[in-house]
Protein backbone atom coordinates (compact mmCIF):
# COMPACT_ATOMS: atom_id res chain seq x y z
CA UNK A 1 0.00 0.00 0.00
CA UNK A 2 1.24 3.70 -0.49
CA UNK A 3 1.86 5.92 2.16
CA UNK A 4 -0.43 8.39 1.07
CA UNK A 5 -3.45 5.88 2.55
CA UNK A 6 -2.18 7.03 5.94
CA UNK A 7 -1.68 10.76 5.42
CA UNK A 8 -5.52 12.25 6.41
CA UNK A 9 -5.48 10.73 9.88
CA UNK A 10 -4.28 13.76 12.10
CA UNK A 11 -3.41 17.17 11.67
CA UNK A 12 -0.26 15.98 13.69
CA UNK A 13 0.77 14.90 10.62
CA UNK A 14 1.31 17.98 8.85
CA UNK A 15 4.05 19.32 11.25
CA UNK A 16 6.22 15.86 10.71
CA UNK A 17 6.09 17.35 7.09
CA UNK A 18 6.87 21.04 8.08
CA UNK A 19 3.52 22.31 7.29
CA UNK A 20 2.05 23.44 10.36
CA UNK A 21 2.33 25.75 12.88
CA UNK A 22 4.74 24.76 15.10
CA UNK A 23 3.90 27.31 17.91
CA UNK A 24 2.27 24.66 20.27
CA UNK A 25 5.68 21.74 19.94
CA UNK A 26 6.76 20.97 23.33
CA UNK A 27 10.26 20.73 23.82
CA UNK A 28 12.42 17.58 25.01
CA UNK A 29 14.95 18.59 27.32
CA UNK A 30 18.62 17.21 27.27
CA UNK A 31 18.59 16.22 30.73
CA UNK A 32 15.72 13.56 29.97
CA UNK A 33 16.59 9.75 29.21
CA UNK A 34 16.46 9.51 25.29
CA UNK A 35 12.67 8.40 24.80
CA UNK A 36 10.73 10.78 26.74
CA UNK A 37 9.44 14.03 27.14
CA UNK A 38 9.33 16.71 29.88
CA UNK A 39 5.55 17.50 30.14
CA UNK A 40 3.55 20.27 31.60
CA UNK A 41 0.73 19.26 33.82
CA UNK A 42 -2.69 19.43 31.74
CA UNK A 43 -4.79 22.53 32.42
CA UNK A 44 -7.58 20.50 33.01
CA UNK A 45 -8.55 16.91 34.83
CA UNK A 46 -9.84 14.41 32.72
CA UNK A 47 -13.10 11.80 33.51
CA UNK A 48 -11.55 7.88 33.16
CA UNK A 49 -13.36 7.96 29.76
CA UNK A 50 -11.35 10.53 28.89
CA UNK A 51 -8.17 9.79 29.92
CA UNK A 52 -8.77 5.92 28.36
CA UNK A 53 -9.35 8.06 24.95
CA UNK A 54 -6.06 10.22 25.77
CA UNK A 55 -4.34 7.11 26.19
CA UNK A 56 -5.68 5.52 23.30
CA UNK A 57 -4.62 8.35 20.87
CA UNK A 58 -1.30 8.08 22.47
CA UNK A 59 -0.64 4.65 20.85
CA UNK A 60 -2.30 6.01 17.51
CA UNK A 61 0.38 8.57 17.33
CA UNK A 62 3.05 6.37 18.56
CA UNK A 63 1.65 3.78 15.93
CA UNK A 64 1.36 6.44 13.03
CA UNK A 65 4.71 8.21 13.64
CA UNK A 66 6.04 4.50 13.85
CA UNK A 67 4.39 3.87 10.36
CA UNK A 68 6.40 6.91 8.83
CA UNK A 69 9.79 6.66 10.18
CA UNK A 70 9.98 2.51 9.85
CA UNK A 71 7.88 1.84 6.78
CA UNK A 72 5.56 0.19 8.10
CA UNK A 73 1.92 1.44 6.47
CA UNK A 74 0.46 -1.58 6.00
CA UNK A 75 0.45 -2.52 9.54
CA UNK A 76 -0.88 1.05 10.82
CA UNK A 77 -3.57 0.24 7.78
CA UNK A 78 -4.24 -2.97 9.24
CA UNK A 79 -4.67 -1.08 12.48
CA UNK A 80 -6.77 1.54 11.78
CA UNK A 81 -9.66 -1.06 9.96
CA UNK A 82 -9.40 -3.45 12.78
CA UNK A 83 -9.86 -0.44 14.90
CA UNK A 84 -12.16 1.97 13.36
CA UNK A 85 -15.19 1.46 15.15
CA UNK A 86 -12.95 2.13 18.27
CA UNK A 87 -11.07 4.89 17.31
CA UNK A 88 -14.15 6.92 16.49
CA UNK A 89 -15.65 6.38 19.72
CA UNK A 90 -12.46 7.42 20.85
CA UNK A 91 -12.23 10.49 18.88
CA UNK A 92 -15.63 11.36 20.11
CA UNK A 93 -14.99 11.12 23.99
CA UNK A 94 -11.48 13.06 23.43
CA UNK A 95 -13.59 15.67 21.53
CA UNK A 96 -16.00 15.96 24.46
CA UNK A 97 -12.98 16.41 27.03
CA UNK A 98 -12.09 19.54 24.62
CA UNK A 99 -15.98 21.06 24.73
CA UNK A 100 -16.05 20.48 28.37
CA UNK A 101 -12.94 22.49 29.06
CA UNK A 102 -12.33 24.72 26.29
CA UNK A 103 -16.14 26.20 25.05
CA UNK A 104 -15.56 28.04 21.66
CA UNK A 105 -12.50 27.15 21.32
CA UNK A 106 -12.40 23.64 21.62
CA UNK A 107 -11.59 22.59 18.42
CA UNK A 108 -8.43 24.68 17.84
CA UNK A 109 -7.12 23.34 21.53
CA UNK A 110 -7.74 19.81 20.01
CA UNK A 111 -5.78 20.39 16.73
CA UNK A 112 -3.46 21.69 18.98
CA UNK A 113 -3.16 19.32 20.94
CA UNK A 114 -3.19 16.83 18.61
CA UNK A 115 -0.09 18.03 16.36
CA UNK A 116 1.83 18.84 19.51
CA UNK A 117 1.07 14.84 20.61
CA UNK A 118 2.58 14.19 17.05
CA UNK A 119 5.57 15.93 17.59
CA UNK A 120 6.30 14.67 20.96
CA UNK A 121 6.20 11.27 19.05
CA UNK A 122 8.45 12.19 15.99
CA UNK A 123 10.80 13.68 18.82
CA UNK A 124 11.39 10.54 20.27
CA UNK A 125 12.15 8.89 17.29
CA UNK A 126 14.65 11.38 16.24
CA UNK A 127 16.47 10.72 19.71
CA UNK A 128 16.05 6.94 19.56
CA UNK A 129 16.69 6.85 15.45
CA UNK A 130 17.22 3.35 14.86
CA UNK A 131 16.08 2.04 17.85
CA UNK A 132 12.84 3.65 17.83
CA UNK A 133 11.80 1.16 15.13
CA UNK A 134 13.12 -1.97 17.00
CA UNK A 135 11.07 -0.84 20.17
CA UNK A 136 7.69 -0.14 18.42
CA UNK A 137 7.01 -2.09 15.26
CA UNK A 138 6.38 -4.83 17.56
CA UNK A 139 3.08 -2.80 18.85
CA UNK A 140 1.42 -3.28 15.55
CA UNK A 141 1.32 -7.31 16.37
CA UNK A 142 0.77 -6.75 19.94
CA UNK A 143 -2.48 -4.17 19.30
CA UNK A 144 -3.61 -6.69 15.77
CA UNK A 145 -2.94 -9.63 18.18
CA UNK A 146 -5.83 -8.41 20.98
CA UNK A 147 -8.87 -10.67 21.47
CA UNK A 148 -11.35 -7.67 20.74
CA UNK A 149 -11.40 -3.92 20.37
CA UNK A 150 -12.18 -3.68 23.67
CA UNK A 151 -9.00 -4.37 24.70
CA UNK A 152 -7.11 -1.40 23.32
CA UNK A 153 -7.75 0.85 25.98
CA UNK A 154 -6.55 -1.53 28.13
CA UNK A 155 -3.37 -2.04 26.17
CA UNK A 156 -3.00 1.49 25.40
CA UNK A 157 -3.30 2.21 29.49
CA UNK A 158 -0.30 -0.80 30.27
CA UNK A 159 1.71 0.96 27.86
CA UNK A 160 2.04 4.39 28.46
CA UNK A 161 2.80 6.75 25.46
CA UNK A 162 4.61 10.42 26.37
CA UNK A 163 1.93 12.86 26.14
CA UNK A 164 2.69 16.88 25.47
CA UNK A 165 0.94 17.11 29.13
CA UNK A 166 0.19 15.31 32.05
CA UNK A 167 -3.32 14.22 32.62
CA UNK A 168 -4.80 14.09 35.92
CA UNK A 169 -8.30 12.09 36.77
CA UNK A 170 -10.44 14.32 38.06
CA UNK A 171 -11.79 13.67 41.62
Amino acid sequence: MRLTTILPLTAGVLLLFGCANKAHAPVAQAALPVGHIDAPPAPYCAKPPELAAIDVEGLKSRLMVTALSCDASSKYNAFIRRYQPTLAADAKTLAAYFRRNYGNSAQSEHDSYITALANAQSEIGTQEGVTFCQQNVGRFTDVLSLNSPAQLATYAQAKPIDQPYKFALCH
